[in-house]
């Protein structure tokens, strides 16, 4: 038999990195020998609408007549409740190659079967909800590599949806990844030329052109380099600049002064110092105001629009101190509006800000730590002040997005150890609950960002996998 199977789907995540299109042929090795073997499978019409046609192959059967028409073998998959995937060939072994030399379309889908199946490789998975919080797309893209550290979300290339900015310091690579409507990657652009000295990597809309670009700030050095993205996810903004202090410990951006664009706010414990920082159109800095006397044990900074302002705040918080403040910044970049909070809470661990309430203004979400079984939700305004009582797992990572497309924010919390994923919402009444329970996730996701991917109107979760090869 000198059958070969073509191509039907050649998108979906099985075919991903074999470069078939529809119609291409494949399954064919050595001199011309063929997976397609002596005994295949054929569909029937007694199978449910989980089972998608991969690809196909047409045969005539040993012993048939020349009248007689040919049949189909099919190459299917399920994705149901499980997975199951037929190859149709009790042959299809005989199709694996022996060397990278020599590596075919057969060998890349086993593996990406692998893979998805095992999480064996590097993946990002995005995951869309509905209105009622249960998963309605989980889109696993293969083909990344292991090396990402650094996982950043925002319209680096267009305005209607989200893309993610990935940086590898190892490799001194930064690459621009987007998604079409269903969560599948259709743009994937890699600059390896921006170095591997950077320390921090902060996102904002830095020169008002309505996309995001990227700052990039080496601590040992204090060199910077601002670079910005063309449609196509290729950098056409790159701005060098040097002299920059070396002992800024945090750095956060926002619109601090309300001119519509971002600014960065750095911070520098043993000085005390807080610089407002911002940048022209061509990027470069066209603000630079210190703002001494702060205190030296601030331990994060979390930016939000607090106040229901244009401007954005900065939540500060001193954990030793047992105190957090909010400050607000004039249009130089002075520091104008001071409103603390104490006590803040010695074992809180960390804080995300959202508008959790959907009062058109962000509250902070506070939790311990990642024994993850206390946290509460705490704003600006009186009786904002919640606490959850049902954080009853440990977790590994936080990601709060409008995920149900509501006006009100949800946060998810994932644990590696398990496998599982559990999503929390604020009722009306102001309560903390567990809207959704899942399980069966990869036990690998080491980075997740929230964002606009699908660019539906509501906030899907990227979650990116080193792999373990």
């Amino acid at each position: 038999m000198t059958a070969h199977f073509t191509a039907r789907a050649p998108d979906h995540w099985v075919f991903a990195l074999t470069d078939l299109q529809e119609g291409d042929s494949f399954g064919t090795f050595g001199d011309g020998e063929t997976v397609v073997g002596y005994e295949i499978d054929q569909a029937t019409d007694h199978r449910d609408d989980s089972w998608t046609t991969l690809a196909d192959v047409a045969f005539t059967p040993k012993g048939a007549k020349p009248s007689d028409p040919p049949q189909v073998a099919t190459m299917m998959i399920s994705e149901k409740a499980g997975a199951v995937f037929t190859a149709s060939t009790i042959d299809w072994t005989l199709g694996l190659s022996q060397d990278d030399d020599s590596w075919s379309a057969v060998d890349q889908i086993t593996l990406n079967l692998f893979v998805r199946f095992a999480g064996l490789g590097p993946a990002c998975d995005i995951v869309g909800f509905d209105a009622n919080g249960a998963v309605q797309v989980d889109r696993t893209n293969l083909g990344f590599r292991s090396s990402w550290e650094v996982m950043l979300a925002g319209a680096f290339t267009r305005t209607d949806r989200d893309q993610l900015v990935l940086y590898d310091p190892d490799g001194g690579a930064l690459a621009i990844v987007g998604f079409d409507g269903t969560g599948r990657v259709d743009l994937d652009h890699t600059d390896e030329t921006v170095g591997s000295n950077w320390t921090s990597v902060v996102a904002g809309s830095f020169i008002g052109n309505g996309r995001k670009q990227v700052l990039l700030y080496d601590k040992s050095s204090g060199d910077v380099l601002l670079v910005g993205f063309d449609g196509a996810g290729a950098i056409n903004l790159r701005r060098p600049d040097s002299g920059w202090r070396i002992s800024w410990d945090l750095i956060v951006a926002g619109d601090f002064i309300g001119n519509g664009r971002g600014q960065l706010l750095l911070y520098d414990h043993a000085g005390g110092t807080a610089d407002v920082v911002g940048f022209d159109g061509n990027g470069n800095v066209n603000l630079d105001t210190s703002n001494t006397g702060w205190r030296p044990s601030w331990d994060w900074m979390v930016p939000g629009h607090f106040f229901g302002n244009r401007t954005s705040e900065v939540w500060l918080c001193d954990r030793s101190g047992n105190v957090a403040e909010i400050v607000a910044f004039d249009e130089g970049g002075h520091f104008n509006t001071l409103r603390t909070l104490d006590p803040f809470g010695s074992n809180r661990g960390g804080a995300i800000a959202g508008d959790f309430m959907g009062l058109s203004r962000q509250q902070i979400m506070r939790y311990t730590d990642q024994s993850g079984i206390a946290g509460d939700v705490v704003g600006v305004a009186p009786d904002l002040d919640v606490v959850a009582g049902d954080w009853t797992q440990p977790w590994d990572l936080l990601v709060a997005g409008r995920f149900k497309g509501t006006s009100r924010m949800e946060f998810l919390l994932y644990t590696a150890s398990t496998g599982s994923a559990a999503l929390f919402g604020l009722d009306p009444a102001g309560n903390i609950s567990r809207r959704q329970d899942f399980s069966g996730w990869r036990s690998d996701w080491v980075l997740a960002a929230c964002g606009r991917f699908l660019g539906n109107g509501s906030d899907q979760l990227a979650l990116y996998d080193r792999g373990r090869f």
